[in-house]
């Protein structure tokens, strides 16, 4: 004799939902991104630009892994894209893939929300990944961080927004930056290796 459904059947589950996956836009996409003036000023707004030394923090939408996030328009509609990503293929054309695998921008300071264009470079997952296992454990990296690269991101442009608000001057605003950057260094007594 079949069971009612609440007494020892159970209902089937819902389907899982599907995993959300990063799409790359395609060549054609983003030449017409790139071809956009209205992008590339809503881009150049956002950039703090700061000694050619330094880091230069983004100060619109951040990604919770603290890369700077930007709404750009194409021919097929608006997208939200790495801002670091727009800002190489502005500097040096649109990136494609090579052999099968698309390369990746990667910050020479390890800082995500960095738009110097002087501190990326191009390269493959492994060179990323390689940067990072060389370069996280040293004393004062962003890598360390103790609020993570979202959180490091969200307190430099926090700051940025504040000191440009207060009208403080272009050494004052990079002070307040660097100090924001290295508040969450872990203290001496937490490096362990």
């Amino acid at each position: 004799m079949p069971c009612e459904l609440g007494q020892l059947d159970f209902a089937p589950l819902p389907p899982a939902p599907a995993r959300r996956t990063t799409r790359r836009l395609s060549v054609a996409t983003w030449r017409q991104i790139l071809a956009r003036p209205d992008n590339e000023a809503r881009y150049n707004m956002n950039v703090l630009r700061l000694r050619a030394s330094d880091s230069w923090p983004w100060l619109g939408s951040l990604s919770s892994s603290g890369a700077g996030s930007l709404w750009v328009r194409a021919g097929d509609g608006g997208h939200m894209v790495s801002a670091h990503a727009y800002g190489y293929q502005l500097l040096h054309g649109v990136v494609e893939p090579e052999a099968g695998e698309w390369p990746v921008i990667r910050h020479t300071c390890d800082e995500a929300w960095c738009q110097n264009f002087a501190h990326w470079q191009l390269g493959g997952p492994a060179d990323n990944l390689n940067d990072w296992l060389r370069r996280r454990w040293h004393t004062g990296s962003p890598l360390r961080d103790v609020r993570g690269a979202g959180g490091r991101a969200t307190a430099v442009r926090e700051a940025a927004r504040a000191a440009i608000a207060a009208g403080a001057s272009t050494a004052a605003i990079a002070a307040a930056v660097r100090e924001a950057a290295f508040a969450g260094a872990p203290a001496p007594e937490e490096v362990l290796f």
